[in-house]
């Protein structure tokens, strides 16, 4: 459902990815560049989301927001911002950053606002379209896509904890049939729910059910703790920064990506 922390799933997703060395493009049919560029600042910096955005922040935070804008500069991170992309537009600038950059893994965010490019047809049909045309971009380029996808209300309106089912995608099973992974954020605390079935808090607990593996088995992942200050995802351990060693492992070439 909206605000349940997509976008910063694939936001913390690329960014992580990006810091071993690996090129990711993120084709963002929401968010602006810049908008994206200060989650990942405030990923990187630890400096809260809001001063990010509305320039709150104090001198030590300041020089942290610096810092970390200095290190994004040299992620191997592509984002395009084009509203409302059809699905072989989409195709044909992913296969040329894939042999321009060697893009290794692309985020959209999200399916629902992508076109199909055909008019006249139902809306289900057009999801269809979308759907299929991401699962033959991913296998022809051999690059992971994901995409995210927004549920129907009925999650809302179903008693119990709420947690996701494959039948709340939106608009279309295509979505279901085509993909091979399909993984539902679930953030109890979203739905009011304030304490899980053990009695144990729900703020900030986060899960990803893994509700559909095409090769492996479906499971819940629920170790995480959903940082809303950060808009970030991490484990419920102690958190150890990469930064440390991100020195070692970013690539050698020191070509700049468009990040604005």
């Amino acid at each position: 459902r909206p605000s349940m922390g997509k976008t910063a799933l694939v936001v913390s997703m690329a960014y992580e990815t990006a810091k071993l060395g690996i090129p990711v493009a993120i084709n963002s049919l929401e968010m602006s560049k810049e908008a994206l560029m200060k989650r990942i600042v405030s990923l990187d910096s630890e400096v809260d989301l809001e001063k990010v955005i509305n320039g709150t922040y104090d001198d030590r935070e300041g020089d942290l927001i610096l810092q970390s804008y200095k290190r994004i500069q040299d992620l191997p991170i592509f984002i395009d911002e084009t509203a409302a992309i059809s699905i072989i537009e989409y195709k044909a600038r992913l296969s040329y950053l894939v042999r321009k950059i060697g893009i290794q893994h692309a985020y959209v965010d999200y399916l629902q606002l992508m076109t199909s490019g055909e008019r006249g047809i139902m809306r289900e049909q057009e999801i269809s379209t979308i759907s299929r045309g991401l699962k033959n971009t991913a296998k022809e380029l051999d690059i992971p896509i994901t995409a995210l996808s927004q549920l129907n209300r009925s999650v809302e309106s179903r008693g119990g904890d709420k947690k996701p089912m494959l039948s709340d995608l939106r608009e279309s099973g295509a979505i279901e049939q085509d993909a091979d992974m399909v993984m539902f954020v679930y953030r109890p605390e979203y739905y009011g729910i304030s304490e899980t079935s053990e009695g144990q808090s729900t703020r900030n607990y986060a899960e990803l059910n893994i509700a559909k593996y095409r090769n492996g088995k479906t499971c819940n992942i629920t170790d995480l703790v959903f940082r809303k200050e950060l808009a970030k995802f991490q484990s419920h351990m102690p958190y150890e920064s990469t930064l440390s060693n991100y020195e070692e492992q970013k690539p050698n070439d020191k070509q700049k990506f468009d990040l604005f």
